[in-house]
C-alpha cells in the first residue's frame, strides 16, 4: 500500500475514533468534560418478581401460608412453561398465542382450587384488582368499533 493511502487510512481512523468518542456527547447536547445526567438503572415498567405477586395475593384475598406456597408454586411453574413456549421456535404465531391463553387460563385455574368461596369472590385474575365499570369499553367493543 502506498505512503498517501497509510496517511489517508491513519486520519480516517483517528477521525472515526475521535468521533466515536466524540459523539456520545453530542447525542445528549453536552460537551466533552462535562458530566453526563444520571441515568435510570432500571425500567419504569420492570415485572413483578413471583414473590411480589404473591404477596398482593396474599394482601388481597388474606391468604394463609399454605396457600401462599400454593399459589407461588402455581406462578412459578406459569413462569418456567412460559418461557418454553416463548422460547419454542417451531411453533407458529397462533398456536404460540393459544398455548400462552391456555396456560393462562390453567394457572387462573390452579388458584382457583386454593381458595375458598369468600376468596373467590375477590379473586378476579382479569381485573388484577381494579374495579371494573360498565362505562369502560371493553375489547369486545373495541374490536366491533374498528371492523365496522
Amino acid at each position: 500500500m502506498s505512503l498517501e493511502k497509510n496517511v489517508f487510512f491513519g486520519c480516517l481512523r483517528l477521525s472515526l475514533l475521535a468521533g466515536g468518542l466524540l459523539l456520545p456527547h453530542v447525542a445528549v447536547g453536552q460537551l466533552p468534560g462535562t458530566t453526563a445526567p444520571q441515568r435510570r438503572t432500571q425500567s419504569v415498567y420492570r415485572r413483578r418478581t413471583v414473590d411480589e405477586r404473591v404477596k398482593s395475593f396474599a394482601e388481597t384475598l388474606n391468604l394463609d401460608p399454605e396457600q401462599q406456597a400454593g399459589v407461588k408454586a402455581a406462578l412459578e411453574r406459569q413462569q418456567r412453561e412460559a418461557r418454553q413456549i416463548q422460547f419454542d421456535h417451531s411453533l407458529p404465531g397462533p398456536e404460540r398465542i393459544g398455548r400462552f391463553r391456555a396456560l393462562q387460563q390453567d394457572t387462573v385455574s390452579r388458584i382457583r382450587a386454593l381458595l375458598n368461596d369468600e376468596q373467590k369472590k375477590k379473586y378476579d385474575p382479569l381485573n388484577h384488582g381494579t374495579t371494573a365499570t360498565t362505562s369502560q369499553p371493553s375489547v369486545e367493543d373495541w374490536l366491533k368499533a374498528t371492523h365496522q
